[in-house]
């Protein structure tokens, strides 16, 4: 199966992005985060570490993929318990002082 094909669609045209700017000499980061669908179809965040390489006499693209979904879980879970501290704190009446 091609790894195209496993990339969530929103995320199709981001990774193909990273891909031709990088066999195409760019500059372009080594690393960014997509959304993959594993095989039992549950979305994944993935890491994607990747390099240009020859193969076969042509430009390619190694990557490795980590698992980063647990990660990213507890960033959103974080930025939930901000906001709503933040809303707390600007809905009280109190003054605070935060030393």
């Amino acid at each position: 199966m091609p790894f195209l094909n496993i990339i969530y669609p929103e995320d199709r045209q981001k990774a193909m992005q990273y891909y031709r700017a990088r066999v195409s000499d760019s500059i372009v980061s080594d690393s960014y985060s997509l959304r993959i669908a594993s095989k039992s179809g549950e979305m994944r965040w993935v890491a994607v570490n990747a390099t240009q390489i020859q193969w076969e006499g042509r430009r390619a693209s190694l990557a490795m993929l980590s698992d980063i979904t647990e990660q990213k879980q507890a960033e959103q879970e974080l930025k939930t318990s901000e906001n709503k501290f933040y809303k707390v704190f600007q809905a009280s009446r109190l003054i605070y002082q935060i030393k």
